[in-house]
């Protein structure tokens, strides 16, 4: 994925400079273990909470280019995305940039025999292999389905700190996000965030040990990142994905789940 990102980055921001790092190469490997299903075959859920810092590419890599390497060059066009943030003109804008993305005479040089755009809109769109996308706002994430439901910022920076409005959020997390995947059980859920307080959304789904797999990337530009798949642990093992999951199969770690039965020892 991050040959795809390296080279679909001047798609949708033409005239940016394009700055490589690790960060970059983390959050792929996260999301391919999505893809390809090692999440699930490890006995993980496919559930993934990323916390990042502002200005780290998130919203482009998670909610544009991710669904969009794995419509073309993976060839999974069937599969149907719904897509929040806490703003409207976000979702707004990130299925722009992906359906402009797709429809792009880059993407259709390559990928074009595989999918290609039936129906096009500001917050929905379709392709000819059945897959779709569609973007609302977190607080009317009352309806939709999807294969990957993809929660970008599910708060306001400007109303975090209100304990209404922080509530509102977490309750419609708790209520209404399982019952936006297709599959409970397949299905993915993906949240990228900033932490902006302690029971915030992704503090509620540590606290009631939802069995996210959390990868946190701190500020500093110097500081290495950190992988759990284990939300009851204070201090989060320093490994990436990878890492992870050999640790996993060789059965040389111990890793608490959502119910909070050992898997593994």
């Amino acid at each position: 994925m991050v040959g795809f990102v390296r080279e679909a980055w001047r798609v949708p921001e033409p005239t940016a400079y394009y700055v490589h790092g690790w960060h970059i190469d983390l959050l792929c490997e996260h999301l391919e273990a999505i893809t390809f299903g090692r999440l699930l075959s490890h006995g993980l859920s496919n559930r993934l909470l990323i916390n990042v810092p502002p200005g780290s590419m998130k919203s482009l890599i998670v909610s544009v280019l991710w669904p969009a390497w794995e419509w073309g060059p993976c060839g999974l066009g069937s599969l149907r995305y719904l897509t929040t943030s806490y703003s409207e003109n976000y979702v707004k804008r990130d299925c722009r940039k992906m359906r402009d993305l797709v429809a792009s005479e880059w993407y259709q040089a390559r990928w074009g025999g595989l999918v290609h755009l039936t129906r096009t809109g500001e917050l929905s769109f379709e392709n000819n292999c059945t897959g779709n996308r569609e973007g609302r706002p977190f607080s009317g994430l009352t309806g939709g389905r999807g294969d990957r439901l993809i929660i970008d910022d599910p708060h306001s920076t400007e109303t975090a700190e209100s304990d209404a409005e922080r509530e509102r959020s977490t309750r419609l997390f708790r209520e209404s996000v399982p019952l936006r995947v297709n599959d409970p059980q397949k299905s993915a859920i993906v949240i990228i965030m900033q932490r902006l307080h302690q029971d915030d959304v992704s503090g509620v789904a540590l606290a009631l040990k939802l069995g996210y797999v959390h990868v946190m990337l701190n500020a500093a530009t110097t500081a290495r990142p950190s992988t759990s798949a284990n939300p009851n642990k204070s201090a989060l093992h320093s490994v990436g994905i990878g890492a992870l999951l050999e640790s996993l199969e060789s059965r040389c770690c111990t890793t608490t789940f959502a119910d909070s039965a050992p898997r593994c020892a």
